[in-house]
């Protein structure tokens, strides 16, 4: 299997070698394709950060593993995730493009064990998500049960399909003539026995953290599971969203090193 690896990293260079290091132990990866935009949608909610620092980590320590790199401003989402798509569809023969974002850190293990449950699942699906450790609040905290879409296969009923991002982690085919959202089409998920990473999602400096919970409003009307208290400068459940939804607040669990 070959895969095209595409990397969203923006605002965490002191993430970058920790990401990347399993990554360069596997063969399978064909092509390394890297999307480092700031994300406008962020800057808007308040996190407005330069990251220079991120793009020369790549063009430096990691320029032999790295192939591709696309950086920018002011750019939304999807627009700069496409760059990096798209080099990687029109210049290489791969069978699915694999995200990767500069928080996500998968053990070698993971990733093996993943592609070894690739090449023997049937039927295939054209799309697989990914179980995280979705840390909160801490290094050593997370909760469970958040799966996020990560492989894309390239090619659905034999023919190169993949077509474009539509919305930060959403992507579209183009089939027989017909753009096709990647949900009417299969989705499955990658069990936790196999592949269970850690995902560095709700854990950040207060600017970035309160961005994240004003974008989370602002994308889905108002409606966001976490909330940034400001006298005690964390963040925290939001109770309302739960109660709201009819949900029980998650079981944070200790992370063991």
């Amino acid at each position: 299997m070959k895969i095209g690896l595409l990397c969203n990293f923006y605002g965490f260079p002191h993430y970058t070698a920790r990401v990347l290091e399993a990554w360069k132990n596997i063969p399978e990866i064909s092509t390394v394709a890297v999307s480092s935009y700031k994300y406008q949608d962020y800057a808007d909610c308040g996190w407005d950060i330069d990251d220079t620092e991120t793009p020369i980590q790549l063009l430096t320590e990691h320029r032999e593993f790295v192939d591709y790199i696309s950086t920018g401003k002011n750019a939304n989402d999807s627009s700069s995730r496409n760059a990096a798509l798209f080099n990687i569809l029109d210049n290489h023969d791969v069978d699915c493009v694999w995200l990767l974002d500069q928080d996500e850190f998968y053990s070698e293990e993971d990733i093996k064990k993943t592609l070894k449950y690739l090449a023997s699942a049937s039927p295939k699906s054209p799309t697989y998500r990914i179980n995280f450790k979705n840390f909160v609040f801490s290094e050593n905290q997370y909760i469970e049960d958040f799966t996020a879409p990560r492989i894309f296969g390239v090619n659905v009923n034999g023919l190169k399909t993949l077509n474009h991002f539509y919305y930060e982690n959403d992507v579209n085919y183009a089939i027989n003539g017909e753009i096709v959202d990647y949900k009417r089409l299969g989705i499955r998920d990658i069990p936790k026995a196999v592949c269970f990473p850690n995902h560095y999602s709700w854990i950040g400096p207060p600017q970035f953290l309160k961005a994240k919970v004003n974008y989370q409003l602002k994308r889905y009307n108002g409606i966001c599971s976490y909330k940034w208290n400001e006298k005690k400068r964390q963040l925290e459940f939001n109770e309302d969203f739960y109660a709201m939804t009819n949900q029980k607040i998650p079981n944070v669990k200790i992370h063991k090193k």
